[in-house]
């Protein structure tokens, strides 16, 4: 299930970052595989927790109704992210990848702040960041320190 995450995560946060926006088809193909997954998983070894993952996906039902109650300050891309990797990393991984990745995003977007400030820049207040390239940094830091991530 690593590999799997590695790619759905490296292929959203990219697409992400080029277009602001993810195509819908990585989150039906990704969660299709996490599904296909999670049931060979549970079915061959019993090693799949479907209680967790059910409720690391509702961390992106969660968001996607914050998108919709925010109209869209919340991106809906960023929701089925979660709804995604829930399904692939359970409940308190898929927390911690959106922790680390909002204290990421929001010291970028200070860093971004000040020195649009100090620059004189108009504006600020309005841009949009794009999310899952900070997701997918806290999740390669996850990787590469052998915690976690599936």
């Amino acid at each position: 299930m690593k590999g799997l995450f590695l790619c759905f995560m490296l292929l959203a946060a990219g697409q992400d970052l080029k277009r602001k926006q993810v195509d819908i088809w990585i989150y039906m193909i990704f969660g299709a595989a996490a599904v296909a997954m999670g049931i060979y998983q549970w079915r061959a070894a019993g090693t799949y927790n479907l209680t967790e993952h059910m409720a690391g996906a509702s961390l992106g039902l969660g968001l996607l109704g914050l998108g919709l109650l925010s109209s869209g300050r919340v991106g809906l891309g960023d929701g089925c992210f979660f709804l995604v990797s829930g399904l692939m990393l359970g409940f308190w991984e898929n927390v911690a990848l959106l922790c680390l990745g909002v204290l990421g995003c929001g010291l970028f977007c200070l860093g971004y702040f000040l020195w649009g400030k100090w620059n004189g820049k108009k504006n600020l207040g309005n841009q949009t960041v794009p999310f899952l390239p900070f997701t997918a940094l806290a999740g390669i830091w996850f990787w590469v320190q052998g915690s976690g991530l599936g």
